[in-house]
């Protein structure tokens, strides 16, 4: 575990999950690796400590291995909802005023707000984390000296295809590093 600690974010795995794509993204092993993978690369930039809580049973270990990282830690709800897992962790935690919680449960942000911990709605973290790793992105090209990659209308479409997305639809895909 990284001893340079500054926050330890609980976060409701599909709440983010559809709040970062909707429901194109679905609940596949290969969207909550990359969910994952954008997690890590976030509180790797600001020394935060991350754990998700899907629901459902657990995943075989080599999948476990392959969703965690070293800032993050993935859990499974087991027979219970994840908001049920979330809400005990908080109650269990000694320092909750350290804690992040994301969530658009009601009931779990209830719960943290009873334990004194920081909670934000899974679309207003999902924005906020799109908007951080854009901005950290950008300026590391721009440090490096490094034009944006422009990709063609063709190109875009077929990638919005891929994902989900109507050709004619106006939303934006999720930005990621």
């Amino acid at each position: 575990m990284p001893r340079d600690i500054r926050m330890r974010v609980l976060i409701d795995g599909y709440n983010l999950l559809h709040a970062a794509r909707g429901s194109h993204w679905g609940d596949s092993d290969l969207s909550r690796y990359r969910l994952c993978r954008l997690l890590g690369a976030w509180a790797e930039q600001r020394g935060h400590l991350i754990r998700i809580v899907f629901d459902g049973e657990a995943i075989s270990r080599d999948l476990a291995v392959q969703l965690s990282g070293p800032r993050v830690e993935v859990v499974h709800s087991g027979a219970r909802i994840a908001d049920e897992l979330l809400a005990e962790m908080l109650q269990a935690d000694s320092g909750a005023r350290d804690v992040w919680v994301v969530s658009s449960d009601h009931a779990v942000q209830r719960s943290a707000k009873q334990r004194d911990a920081q909670y934000i709605d899974a679309e207003a973290f999902a924005a906020r984390l799109n908007r951080e790793l854009s901005e950290t992105r950008r300026s590391s090209s721009v440090a490096s000296g490094e034009k944006p990659a422009k990709i063609d209308e063709g190109e875009r479409q077929a990638w919005l295809a891929e994902f989900g997305f109507e050709s004619g639809e106006r939303s934006e895909p999720f930005d990621h590093p």
